[in-house]
């Protein structure tokens, strides 16, 4: 038994379905179908109304009566994945069942209903055939199925109830993905892509968001925040902060680093080569002012243009469940996080290796692009429950966000995402106690985050007694970009400080 990337083994499938929670959810989901077939068929028997038309048709009015109220349930359940407020409130209370699986969930509903729509079908035949038979209204089988209300809108449904079932099926989903993600998550709009010529010859990927959105940064004298994503991401990924920028007045800038996207790879570049080319875009449109988000893996260029960029320009700097230097100590943190840190500066070809076969030649693949949402999938089960909810349930569009921005961010190959973790296990080039001014600086960090640990947060902030750090409690390394508003109500306070 073989399998092919983003795809599991005939043995791991079985695996699967035979998991504790899924053997329950079967014996609870197939219990209630088969109930409730029984109940209708009984509601059937034993209405004395009906007694004439039972005693015609008997069994295969029966069975298509259960049939008929068990399709009634299964078309009201088919949306429930879709309901997100709802599974979000009953997910946390009934952890014993994979409600996080809802395409799983979505299919098992299909099974039902063409279960129950054949023999829902089944009995109707039989039921026409037995009013052509004895008369009991003059008309012919085929009149019915064609000519009659009944038959027809009969018909009707029993096209519906197919093609919920068949646009289950995976070349049906495959043939349709970008039509449903985009039905599905119609807020997430990439930006446009710009461009910017550096200094020396290598070209700037960005994009703009919130206020002018699209438009090149420093527009109308929005007052400009850059942000510099995790890793492996673009610019894509502060789609998150659009709305809360827009409210605000606030024009949100995503530069893509060296390697991902279009931006042009540096070989041999550190932590403190990007100061300059952060300077450069902020020259290069005439912004005098700005502040900087970084985020996860994107915190250490913060704190790299938070030692090196002058204050009367960066105003102030607001980190995301950043990285820390490894000297800060591992404990608590995720071992492949800790493997990867760990073997990066050693071995980054064969890292870029391995990650371009695992993942980018997933994120190349155009023509199955669900095969790399289902290894995104697959990867966020073994995180805590604060993000696992958060992908699931496309809170603040992240899961929109995130898919978008990793995916093109690997489709170059491993070589870049190699590059900047055996930057981020290496010496940094600067040490965090050198900051001056600290005072510009705000950490948003997750007790719960097991990328990141909050130990590593505390140290920094214990280095640098003047920043602030803000713990959130209960969240893991995804809550903090998440709160946006709170992000740049901060951000545009100290914007606007600085100008008075």
């Amino acid at each position: 038994m073989s399998s092919t990337a983003g795809q599991l083994t005939t043995l791991q499938l079985l695996r699967k379905q035979l998991s504790l929670p899924k053997l329950l959810f079967h014996l609870l989901f197939w219990g209630a179908h088969w109930a409730t077939f029984a109940y209708g068929w009984w509601k059937q028997v034993s209405d004395p109304r009906l007694a004439p038309l039972n005693t015609t048709l008997s069994w295969s009015i029966w069975i298509s009566r259960g049939a008929d109220l068990v399709l009634s349930w299964d078309t009201t359940l088919i949306l429930l994945p879709a309901c997100r407020t709802i599974v979000r409130f009953i997910r946390p209370k009934i952890k014993w069942l994979p409600l996080d699986e809802n395409v799983w969930f979505h299919r098992q509903v299909a099974y039902a209903l063409l279960l129950f729509t054949i023999v829902h079908t089944a009995g109707h035949y039989v039921n026409f055939y037995t009013i052509e038979r004895t008369q009991v209204r003059p008309l012919k089988a085929i009149d019915i199925h064609y000519k009659e209300p009944g038959g027809i809108t009969g018909h009707i449904m029993l096209l519906c109830m197919l093609l919920m079932y068949t646009t289950t099926h995976v070349r049906i989903r495959r043939q349709s993905f970008e039509t449903f993600c985009s039905t599905m998550s119609s807020s997430f709009v990439r930006a446009k892509p710009q461009t910017l010529a550096l200094p020396d010859g290598r070209i700037l990927f960005f994009g703009v968001f919130g206020a002018g959105r699209d438009t090149q940064p420093g527009a109308e004298n929005h007052p400009v925040v850059f942000y510099f994503p995790g890793i492996p991401s673009t610019h894509d990924e502060a789609h998150m902060m659009h709305n809360a920028a827009l409210e605000r007045g606030l024009q949100v800038v995503a530069l893509d680093r060296p390697g991902y996207a279009g931006s042009t790879p540096q070989p041999g570049r550190q932590f403190l080569d990007w100061p300059s080319d952060v300077q450069a875009i902020a020259d290069r449109f005439s912004i005098t002012l700005f502040a900087i988000i970084g985020v996860s893996g994107g915190g250490p260029y913060a704190l790299a243009c938070l030692r090196s960029l002058p204050k009367d320009r960066l105003t102030g700097v607001a980190l995301c469940g950043s990285v820390y230097p490894v000297s800060f100590g591992l404990a608590g943190m995720k071992f492949l996080n800790q493997l990867l840190l760990r073997t990066a500066p050693w071995v980054p070809s064969l890292l870029a290796w391995i990650v371009d076969y695992t993942q980018s030649s997933v994120a190349r693949d155009e023509e199955h692009p669900e095969v790399y949402v289902n290894k995104m999938m697959e990867l966020m089960k073994s995180i805590p429950a604060a993000d696992r909810v958060i992908f699931y349930d496309n809170i603040g569009g992240y899961r929109d966000a995130i898919v978008a921005s990793s995916r093109e961010a690997l489709k170059p190959g491993g070589q870049t995402f190699a590059q900047e973790y055996a930057l981020l296990g290496s010496d940094w080039g600067y040490k965090i106690e050198e900051i001056q001014d600290a005072d510009r600086l705000v950490i948003w960090h997750g007790t719960e985050d097991i990328h990141v640990p909050i130990a590593m947060a505390e140290k920094a902030s214990q280095l640098l007694p003047n920043a602030e750090l803000r713990r959130l409690e209960g969240d893991g390394h995804v809550g903090p970009i998440l709160r946006g508003a709170e992000i740049l109500d901060v951000i545009k306070g100290r914007l606007e400080r600085s100008t008075q």
